[in-house]
């Protein structure tokens, strides 16, 4: 459970930078 909530976590970290830039 932990491993998908981390991945999740990545993806959505992922999304705001891509966002940002």
């Amino acid at each position: 459970m932990n491993s998908s909530v981390y991945r999740t976590r990545h993806l959505l970290e992922g999304l705001c930078s891509y966002m940002l830039v």
